[in-house]
C-alpha cells in the first residue's frame, strides 16, 4: 500500500501554484465581484505591499483572484506562501481593469450571467498571500479552516 502522508501524519500542502491564470470580470469592474464570488474583499493601496490574507492554522484555500481598480494594465504582483513556503511569485503586469489574475478557482463574467468556480488547496499551518499593485487593487479570497 502506498501513504501519502506526510511526517505528521496530514495531507501534504501544496508547494508551487500555476502562475499566468486570468479570470474575466468584465463590466462588473474590479470593485464588485463580492456578491459575484461569495468571499472576502481585500482593498490594497497604490503602491503599498501588503498582506491581503494571513491565516494561520490548517484548512483549504477555495478562491483567489487578484483584481484592478479602473486601470487596464499595471505591474500586478502576488506572493503566496503556504507553510512557510513560497509557491508562487507572480509578478506579470497584467490588464486586470477587466482580467484579473486567478490563483485558485476562477471566474467569468458577461452582461447576462456569472460563472465562479473555486479549487482546493491545502495549508497545514499558515496561509500568506501578500499583494502590490502599481494602481489601487483588490483581492478576493476564500478558505476554511480544518
Amino acid at each position: 500500500m502506498t501513504s501519502f502522508a506526510t511526517a505528521g501524519g496530514g495531507i501534504p500542502a501544496a508547494t508551487s501554484i500555476l502562475a499566468g491564470k486570468r479570470g474575466y470580470h468584465g463590466a462588473l469592474g474590479g470593485d464588485n465581484l463580492t456578491n459575484v464570488t461569495g468571499g472576502i474583499r481585500y482593498q490594497g493601496a497604490a503602491g503599498v505591499a501588503s498582506d491581503a490574507v494571513n491565516i494561520t492554522g490548517a484548512g483549504y484555500w477555495t478562491f483567489g483572484y487578484f483584481a484592478g481598480r479602473g486601470v487596464y494594465t499595471a505591474t500586478a504582483n502576488v506572493i503566496v506562501t503556504i507553510d512557510g513556503v513560497t509557491a508562487l511569485n507572480d509578478t506579470t503586469a497584467a490588464n486586470i481593469s477587466t482580467e484579473g489574475k486567478a490563483q485558485v478557482g476562477s471566474i467569468f463574467n458577461d452582461t447576462d450571467e456569472s460563472t465562479v468556480t473555486r479549487g482546493s488547496v491545502r495549508f497545514n499551518t499558515s496561509l500568506v498571500i501578500n499583494i502590490e499593485c502599481s494602481t489601487d487593487s483588490n483581492y478576493y479570497y476564500d478558505y476554511y479552516l480544518t
